[in-house]
């Protein structure tokens, strides 16, 4: 009995001893926080990714091993949208180009970065952090009237004149006007005339006549802009297009002119080493500078203060009922957006940094002394504005483009060309003909009326 006892107790005292050492490994394991891993999307250029990664890294670094980054680089910012409004998976975070954040938006569930700000940093933080970007930049952050995305780089677009072109052919003057530019080519075109016919040596300046994508649209988008219009515009309850109208033709005319009768610009593509002038970013004028080329760069062409476009690449989070991996999110993004990677994106990239502070340091003064084409573009962003994209819109633009180089290469009139395009954008914006039926009666009306007052009151 009493050796029944002694192995029994035995076989107790090892039971309670293993049991002791399950809850004690258990109670460790769970003592022990996970590790979080924070996934996000982005279409940064490949040679600008190591940087992303460093800048990422330095917040991982600080978290002891229990925060990863897991990022998933697309090809494309279009491959990358597209990938968002499916809406069957989403990261944590996406580096979005801003012109499609209300669509993205409204497929897909994501953080308002205002109220973020405010609940966990505070309303004098939230002025500071407005007033220290650039008002651009902000505001193609925001939807519905708030911030729902924080900037992380921009560029625009600004005339890039190659001067060692320029003083080729004798030229000294600056371009400010279309004029100018045009003034400019005609000198250059006839010093050309003796070379073989379309294929002198260089071009006054160049039409974007790219192939893929929309890229001649988006330019003569910026230059409607220039006359107060643009590639749609309201109609009572809806939207319909702005093709049809005096000022889109004469935009058009313009560069129709340039291409065939003044013959200062190429009919296809080209190397923009050859174009004496061109409108470009700050990576076309960084990569032809850093060449060995002599280039300035000057505002877009305007009699007043020139519209240029921008594109504003910014971080958006998308929702998750995980309120700690939130606050780890939250903190990534501010180190990534914060002063000292700022600044190092902006000396080190073709790209524009959102905080002011950044473009005031002693270091970024250096850069802009080596590249001092660099201010214009800055300069420029007071009269930068996104255009706003939706699936619709990207249609619209792709048609537009097709139509416009058809004009451009006089494949057709410009005034039949201008009108396919409003006939296919109209059929997308407003696909049960009830705006374009009001429209059209308005129309009546107002030849109606107008034939009656010339006849009534015309001397």
């Amino acid at each position: 009995m009493s050796q029944r006892w002694k192995v029994t107790g035995k076989a107790a005292l090892i039971c309670l001893m293993a049991a002791f050492l399950i809850f004690a490994v258990t109670a460790g394991v769970q003592a022990k926080p996970a590790k979080t891993t924070i996934k996000i999307w982005h279409a940064i250029p490949q040679n600008q990714r190591e940087l992303f990664n460093r800048l990422a890294n330095d917040y991982i670094a600080s978290t002891s091993g229990m925060v990863e980054f897991e990022a998933t680089p697309f090809k494309s910012q279009e491959e990358l949208i597209n990938k968002l409004l499916e809406a069957k998976e989403k990261p944590d975070v996406a580096l979005i180009d801003c012109q499609w954040l209300d669509t993205v938006r409204a497929k897909q569930p994501i953080e308002c970065m205002e109220d973020i700000i405010l609940n966990k940093m505070g309303n004098t933080v939230y002025v500071t952090f407005k007033s220290d970007t650039f008002a651009p930049m902000w505001e193609a952050s925001k939807s519905d009237g708030k911030l729902y995305a924080i900037p992380f780089y921009a560029y625009n677009r600004a005339l890039i004149v190659n001067r060692d072109i320029l003083n080729k052919y004798g030229v000294k003057k600056n371009p400010k006007t279309w004029n100018d530019v045009v003034e400019i080519g005609k000198q250059i075109s006839l010093a050309n005339s003796s070379k073989p016919p379309g294929n002198p040596e260089h071009w006054g300046f160049y039409i974007p006549m790219e192939e893929d994508g929309y890229s001649t649209a988006e330019f003569i988008r910026v230059m409607l802009w220039q006359s107060g219009k643009d590639i749609t515009e309201p109609f009572m309850d809806g939207t319909l297009s702005s093709f049809e109208n005096s000022e889109n033709k004469a935009v058009v005319n313009m560069f129709v002119d340039m291409i065939n009768n003044t013959k200062i610009a190429p009919s296809s593509s080209l190397s923009k080493e050859r174009s004496a002038m061109f409108i470009g970013t700050p990576q076309d004028y960084l990569e032809l500078k850093n060449s060995g080329k002599n280039v300035e760069v000057f505002p877009w062409p305007s009699k007043t203060k020139s519209k240029n476009d921008i594109s504003v690449f910014s971080f958006v989070i998308f929702k998750t009922p995980d309120s700690a991996k939130q606050e780890k999110i939250w903190h990534m993004l501010y180190t990534l957006c914060e002063f000292k990677s700022g600044l190092k994106l902006g000396i080190t990239t073709p790209f524009l940094p959102p905080d002011k502070q950044v473009t005031l340091s002693p270091d970024y003064f250096d850069y802009l002394q080596k590249n001092p084409g660099i201010r214009t573009f800055l300069q420029q962003m007071a009269n930068s504005k996104v255009s706003e994209m939706d699936e619709n819109t990207v249609k619209i633009m792709r048609n537009f483009d097709g139509n416009l180089k058809k004009a451009l290469l006089k494949k057709g009139t410009i005034e039949d060309n201008l009108k396919e395009s409003a006939k296919y954008a109209d059929i997308l914006l407003d696909p049960k003909g009830e705006l374009r039926g009001r429209k059209e009666l308005v129309r009546e009306i107002d030849t109606f009326i107008t034939k009656l007052w010339d006849k009534d009151y015309t001397p």
